[in-house]
């Protein structure tokens, strides 16, 4: 009994080493530098903040990290700039995981703010993040104190603060029966109104 409950406990002890790193998507000098920091260790005594600031330094997010017996997991992206928002002269750079960023690293999908009307960081966030989420082709964003701009690649749209969620699903339903195009969609008041 005691030689089954000492072969247990060295099997699960076992457990915490790591002897397989799998990274997604994969990148070579990304395994080199997780095998250097997990490869043969237990995980415990691992330096999870020196990996993070590596992590940081080559502009590396983390998407999940994870531990399976004898198995690290790891996926990750490269950072970018997804919000940049300009606040008068001052521009905030903003990336994909709502953290603020030193250098402006623009992508396809980067959405500019104009935040003339001195919103906080997180009301542009979740804004941002909220016409995301729903696949809108959101190029720019001008804020104004009762309602906002959107700058599609294809037109404009006008919405005020309250009820963001319905009018999306109005307005994407507006969209997939609109011939037009280049459109202006003004959705402040209960019947949106359609510029072609």
């Amino acid at each position: 009994m005691k030689k089954f409950f000492f072969l247990s406990l060295l099997i699960i002890v076992s457990m915490g080493f790591i002897l397989r790193i799998k990274i997604e998507p994969f990148n070579k000098d990304l395994f080199l530098l997780l095998k250097e920091n997990f490869y043969r260790k237990f995980y415990l005594f691992c330096n999870f903040l020196k990996l993070y600031k590596d992590l940081r330094e080559r502009n590396i997010l983390i998407r999940r990290i994870s531990f399976y017996p004898w198995t690290l997991y790891f996926s990750w992206e490269e950072e970018y700039t997804l919000i940049k928002i300009q606040n008068g002269n001052n521009n905030i750079f903003v990336n994909q995981k709502g953290e603020i960023m030193s250098i402006y690293r623009p992508k396809n999908n980067t959405v500019k703010v104009n935040n003339s009307v001195k919103k906080t960081l997180k009301e542009i966030i979740n804004l941002v993040h909220s016409l995301l989420k729903e696949n809108i082709d959101v190029r720019e964003i001008i804020l104004n104190s009762r309602f906002f701009e959107i700058k599609t690649s294809s037109g404009s749209i006008l919405m005020s603060y309250d009820n963001i969620e319905e009018k999306i699903r109005i307005f994407k339903h507006i969209l997939s029966i609109l011939s037009d195009k280049n459109y202006f969609i003004d959705m402040r008041f209960k019947v949106p109104a359609i510029k072609g």
